[in-house]
Order: C-alpha cells, then structure tokens, then sequence
C-alpha cells in the first residue's frame, strides 16, 4: 500500500514539476527531498499547532499586561524580556493543552470505531 502511495505521489509530483519553470522545479525538488520534508512535518506538527500559537500570543498579552501593571505600582523598570518570557510559557502551556486536546479526540475515536465493529 505504501510503495502504492509512493508510486502515486511521485507520478503526480511529475506532472505537476513538468508545468513549473526550472526556479520552481528546483525549489520543489529541494522542499520534498526526503530529510527536509521529515524535518518541515516535524515543525509543522510541534511549532504550528493552533492551541500553541493562539496560548503563545495569549501568554505574551496577559504577561506584558501583569509585569506592567506590577511595575507601575511596585516601582521597577521592565527590560523587555517579559514578553519573550511569556511567548516560551503560552508556548508550553499550549503544546500541554494540544497534546492532551489530541489524546483525549484519539480515545474517543478509536472506542467509537470499537462499538461500530
């Protein structure tokens, strides 16, 4: 089934590169070579996962407005790293949240396929 799909894949990558002019031909060569398609769907299912951007943005907006509002009534200065720091905590949190949004959607699948059989 797989060397099926393979072959399938390859026929319409083909095709597709026989319509492109040579600067794409190139390009697309280099972005479905194998090492760097694994690494780019690696990136895609780890960094670009909606909980994850949305809790990074989240993260950043909710930490800047805390550490400001702080240092207006405490008295410090700010340096700037704040947001960085709030963007790598939404960051975690969401991949957290993602991981555990997507277990939870995997479990009821497969016992919904169980009492369909």
């Amino acid at each position: 089934m797989k060397k099926l799909e393979k072959k399938s894949f390859n026929n319409i990558m083909n095709e597709i590169r026989e319509s492109m002019r040579p600067s794409q031909k190139v390009l697309s060569k280099i972005f479905h070579f194998r090492p760097i398609e694994i690494f780019l769907d690696f990136i895609d299912y780890v960094l670009f996962r909606s909980y994850t951007l949305i809790l990074s943005i989240l993260g950043m907006i909710l930490s800047t407005i805390l550490i400001y509002t702080m240092s207006i009534y405490v008295g410090f200065y700010p340096y700037g790293s704040e947001q960085f720091i709030g963007i790598a905590i939404g960051f975690i949190i969401g991949i957290i949240v993602d991981f555990i949004i997507s277990r939870t959607k995997n479990k009821n699948i497969r016992h919904t396929k169980k009492r369909t059989k």
